[in-house]
């Protein structure tokens, strides 16, 4: 009998005696991984105050702080700059955005290109000779850089291609691209738009007409009636603000080809500042 109740007793104070080391090890671990936080940032705010070329080459460009970034990069290898870790492109895209294309040097373009195509869903090899091809197939594709490039020294820029497009989406192997997951309709949209040649393979209908808006164009009467395109067209008329379209967006609000595409077009009404029944109805639930 008494061993009867010895062995709850024992498996309860087993199980408490796990469940206290299992919640200080979590304790420990989230004390260590604060820590670990505290001193990179306090690292990263020192070497971000005093940059220097000397710096060691993590800190270098984690932390550039240098007014002159786009010549650092620009005599810099991209697998050298990218290599550093994720996030690196945000340095050289941002670096270009905040000067006119004109001043951007021309050593600076294939790093701003390839962390360009890293947002548009290409995915970049670790070795050097596969990433020197990508980088190349990269800058033949990819405009604006690929022209502005030619523009300047001709034969200096690599010959137009057409860069890689989310109707074949593709990553990188050792011979070159092989297809992948599909990318989203907004960055296929700009991969076909930033091609320096007509890529292969017909883009897809939402692909095709969320294109042709982002151009100044709009839907056609067939794409207002079918379903999903009806509604991915408001969404995009709405978010450019072309007020122009609301009679064609309040339509599919009222009687569109989805309960779906309705939802989308009452949300460009808003957006547009329009007004509709049912927005009246939703916000006064609200």
């Amino acid at each position: 009998m008494s061993m009867t109740w010895r062995t709850p007793i024992l498996a309860t104070v087993l199980i408490t005696a796990a469940s206290a080391a299992s919640i200080w090890l979590d304790l420990a671990d989230t004390a260590s991984a604060e820590q670990g936080m505290h001193t990179w940032s306090a690292a990263h705010q020192q070497q971000s105050a005093r940059p220097s070329p000397n710096s060691p080459l993590y800190w270098r460009w984690r932390a550039p702080g240098n007014t002159d970034l786009l010549k650092e990069i620009g005599t810099t290898p991209p697998a050298t700059f990218l290599g550093v870790g994720a996030g690196q492109e945000v340095w050289a895209i941002n670096s270009a955005a905040q000067q006119s294309r004109a001043r951007v040097p021309n050593q600076a373009m294939p790093l701003i290109a390839v962390s360009t195509a890293t947002f548009l869903g290409v995915q970049l090899p670790d070795d050097p000779e596969p990433f020197r091809i990508m980088s190349e197939h990269i800058l033949s594709g990819l405009d604006p850089w690929r022209t502005e490039l030619a523009t300047r020294c001709g034969d200096c820029a690599p010959p137009p291609a057409p860069f890689p497009t989310p109707g074949a989406p593709m990553q990188a192997s050792s011979h070159g691209f092989d297809p992948r997951a599909a990318t989203g309709v907004s960055i296929a949209v700009e991969r076909y738009r930033r091609s320096v040649m007509p890529p292969m393979g017909a883009p897809s209908p939402m692909t095709a007409m969320v294109r042709r808006i982002r151009e100044g164009g709009v839907p056609t009467a067939d794409e207002w009636a079918t379903p999903g395109l009806a509604g991915m067209g408001a969404l995009e008329l709405g978010a450019r603000m072309n007020t122009s379209a609301l009679p064609a967006i309040l339509a599919v609000a009222t009687d569109g080809p989805s309960a779906t595409d309705e939802i989308a077009a009452l949300w460009a009404v808003k957006l547009l500042g329009g007004q509709h029944p049912d927005l009246r109805t939703i916000e006064a639930a609200l």
